[in-house]
């Protein structure tokens, strides 16, 4: 079957716009090499972190890093500064570099005893502030 003008028209139109992509796509991909030695890196030292705290490298099936209720606990610490209203699981999944799923189920199994969820937001407990009558509006 013989191709209209139109169709020889659209096909080459088609064929260069996806020459161009892909151009762009070398370009963005050839920048992006730097982030992905800087990524390996990362992961180099927070494997062997967790290979120091006895927790090995592990994976989880949808390719985030499998964390512990420690790891989650102790970066939240860490980063309460400025945070006074507490963490949502996107942002601690960010900061640890795993997923949302991983962190909502630590926090999931340690809701109302190691984290409170305020507002949509989580926290660490803490038993002393409790002690002293600071209420909490904990929701599950």
């Amino acid at each position: 079957m013989a191709r209209t003008k139109l169709e020889a028209f659209v096909e080459q139109n088609v064929q260069d716009a996806l020459d161009i992509i892909d151009e762009k796509l070398a370009e963005v991909n050839k920048k992006l090499e730097v982030f992905d030695r800087v990524k390996e890196e990362r992961d180099k030292l927070q494997a062997a972190r967790r290979a120091l705290l006895g927790v090995g490298n592990k994976m989880t099936g949808s390719g985030g890093s499998r964390i512990t209720a420690d790891e989650v606990a102790k970066w939240m610490e860490d980063n309460a500064n400025g945070h006074t209203d507490g963490f949502t699981p996107a942002e601690m999944a960010k900061g640890l570099s795993t997923t949302d799923a991983v962190v909502r189920g630590h926090m999931a199994r340690g809701a109302g005893e190691r984290f409170l969820k305020i507002n949509n937001k989580w926290k660490l407990n803490d038993p002393e502030a409790d002690a002293e009558g600071e209420d909490s509006d904990e929701e599950e």
